[in-house]
């Protein structure tokens, strides 16, 4: 299915080849309401909405300042910011004396196809924006990094430091398989379907905490004495172990049981078919006619009662072993040397950047010094004192401070190359020398925790072309 807005501002529908079509005429949309965000197939207009790919649409970077001004109403950033369904539904389908009975018949049509359209649940920016971690390449010890940032990386781990997530399945089935590879797809179907931050590479790699007549629990979650031990947390959660020998001691830390999606659960009972020690429990293994063992959220979590195979019940499921990567870093890098030229100004940028994202904002400022003269006049022309000007296009700076750039905020979720402070180098035929630009990074006030300062001071050399 296509929808699309062709020049005429027309919402029309294709099902497709040969399908059957539909169109709305729409008026009076506002500005603000027109960006059709799920916009696919073959351009009809000049937006180049067909080019737009909504998985990477970024909201939370668009820049105003970027608008183009010729036109507005044709810009496809302006077009994509700030659209709301109702907004454009009310203004699209609002009812017109003059408007066709049958346009007014296709209405309630439309709306439903538009709705439908999965897009239109939004994209999630700046720190509701989660990456999903991958399970690709392993480490030597068999863990996998996540960054020191990640939406499911238990509060309070210093980085290093091993971990395991658990939780309950949602849903529920029977225990009359044999193979424990039934049990491990269930789970796994279920972790790749819960929290946004889970990939399904990662997904792939969770495994039932359960016993079949061939293998033991243990065995089946790589959590024997001989395997890397990790800490043990309910996914998003409270901590359920210290350690392997903890989680087979016959009780956890925690009953706050959670779901694949992080969500509480309230579960009484949970198919295990283990012993409290995860070797497989001998006469009511998984696959075992007529009863299974299950374990218990108020008991011994493992080696509670007896139930029916046949009846359905959840499975929890145990991640793979995860390693808390490095503390996050927000550095300064300054831009390639490079001759000042014998006329007119250039513009050099000195980068701020994270080395991963984070889900707050961090306040900062750059200080510049170094032998180059900064203008203090903020002259419209840079006099013949001065080499340069620092931060020239911030409206803010005044003359007292332009050495040092107020109090700047770097929006939480973005990564690298998103921040930029600027300079104006001045081109003249005078001096002889090499002159030096060091800008200093700093935090105001307090920085978010877990971020530290990496490199703080980066130098520019501005090359003299006479020398």
């Amino acid at each position: 299915m296509t929808v699309y807005l062709n020049e005429n501002r027309t919402v029309s529908q294709g099902v497709g080849s040969g399908g059957v079509g539909l169109a709305a005429h729409v008026r009076n949309v506002a500005p603000a309401s027109r960006g059709l965000t799920m916009a696919v197939g073959p351009p009809h207009d000049r937006l180049g909405l067909s080019q737009a790919k909504p998985s990477q649409a970024k909201p939370s970077q668009a820049k105003p300042s970027q608008a183009k001004r010729d036109d507005p109403a044709l810009d496809p950033r302006r077009f994509l910011r700030g659209w709301r369904p109702t907004a454009f539904l009310r203004s699209a389908f609002s009812a017109h004396d003059s408007e066709p009975s049958a346009a007014r018949r296709l209405r309630p049509v439309l709306a439903a196809a538009l709705l439908s359209l999965p897009l239109l649940a939004g994209l999630p920016t700046g720190a509701q924006a989660q990456t999903a971690v991958e399970c690709t390449t392993a480490n030597t010890d068999g863990s996998y990094d996540v960054p020191f940032g990640w939406a499911l990386k238990p509060t309070g781990l210093a980085a290093g430091t091993k971990f395991r997530l658990l939780f309950i399945t949602s849903t529920s089935r029977d225990g009359t398989a044999t193979d424990i590879a039934t049990y491990n797809t269930f789970v796994q179907t279920a972790a790749k379907a819960g929290h946004s931050a889970i990939s399904d590479s990662c997904g792939n790699k969770f495994k039932v905490v359960g016993s079949t007549s061939s293998v033991d629990a243990r065995v089946n979650t790589d959590s024997e004495s001989t395997d890397t031990d990790a800490l043990i947390y309910w996914l998003n959660g409270d901590k359920a172990a210290d350690n392997y020998v903890d989680f087979y001691d016959g009780s956890w830390d925690s009953s706050s049981q959670r779901d694949e999606s992080g969500s509480s659960q309230t579960q009484s009972e949970v198919a295990t078919g283990s012993n409290t020690d995860g070797t497989k429990h001998s006469s009511q293994p998984l696959g075992a006619t007529p009863a299974v063992r299950s374990g218990s959220r108020t008991g011994n979590p493992l080696n509670a009662s007896i139930l029916v195979s046949q009846l359905n019940l959840p499975f929890y499921g145990l991640s793979p072993v995860f390693t808390v990567g490095a503390v996050p870093t927000f550095s300064i890098s300054a831009p390639a040397d490079a001759a000042e030229g014998n006329s007119d100004t250039t513009i050099r940028r000195f980068t701020v950047s994270l080395s991963e994202a984070i889900s707050s904002n961090i306040s900062y400022r750059v200080c510049f010094s170094g032998t180059a003269t900064a203008d203090l006049t903020r002259a419209d022309t840079i006099p013949a004192s001065a080499d340069y000007q620092s931060g020239f296009l911030n409206p803010n700076f005044n003359a007292d401070s332009v050495t040092c750039t107020p109090g700047i905020t770097y929006t939480a979720g973005t990564i690298s190359n998103s921040s930029h402070i600027v300079i104006k180098v001045k081109g003249d035929t005078e001096g002889e020398f090499d002159e030096s630009v060091v800008a200093t990074l700093s935090f105001v006030g307090t920085p978010p925790s877990g971020v530290e300062l990496g490199t703080s001071e980066a130098t520019h050399w501005i090359r003299d072309d006479d020398g």
